[in-house]
This record gives structure tokens, sequence and C-alpha cells, in this order.
């Protein structure tokens, strides 16, 4: 049951984090976690949709730079138009893939 309690309490502070009012605040923030947390919050629905997500995001990006709710609500509506357009299938796939482009300079 423990393993239980974690779960939701994760869930909870999950959706206090994304339900925060915008506030524009331009801070760096972890862009791995901020996409993650997201995911999650998606998870239940996909799953009624059989649809899967696939997060393939680099392990040691650096800090990202901006507004954390706006990127929240960014993915999310990525996601909803992603399960959208596979709704008529079955066994659908989302892949969210981050990556840093060091040739570029970045």
């Amino acid at each position: 049951m423990a393993g239980f309690e974690v779960i939701i309490e994760a869930l909870v502070s999950d959706l206090r984090d994304f339900a925060k009012p915008n506030s524009s605040r331009m801070e760096p923030f972890d862009l791995s976690e901020t996409v993650q947390t997201t995911l999650r919050l998606t998870e239940s629905t996909l799953r009624e949709s059989d649809i899967d997500v696939v997060s393939d995001i680099e392990s040691d990006l650096p800090p990202a730079f901006g507004d954390q709710s706006s990127l929240n609500q960014v993915v999310l509506n990525v996601v909803k138009n992603s399960m959208d357009a596979l709704e008529p299938q079955s066994d659908g796939k989302i892949i969210v893939s981050i990556r840093v482009l060091r040739d570029r300079g970045y």
C-alpha cells in the first residue's frame, strides 16, 4: 500500500505544479523533468485510448530558460493534438524526443 501512496502523492504534487497560475516567469528550469511531469499527467488518458508514449530525452540536458508553465501547456497541446490525429487508430504511439544540437554551437 505504501507504494500506491507514493504514486498518489507524486501525482498530486505534479497537478499542483501544473495548475499554478501563469505568471510568465522567465527562469532556468529542468526541461527533462518538466516534460516528464506533463507526460505523466496524460498517461491515463493515453492508456484509455490505447496510445503509448515513448520519451527519448537526452540525459545530460543543460537547464532551459523560459516560462516553465507555458512549456507545460505546449507539451500538453502537442500530446493532445497527437492523440486527436491517432484517435481513429488503435495501438498508436507518440514519441517525444529532446536533444541538444551541439554541432551548431548550442
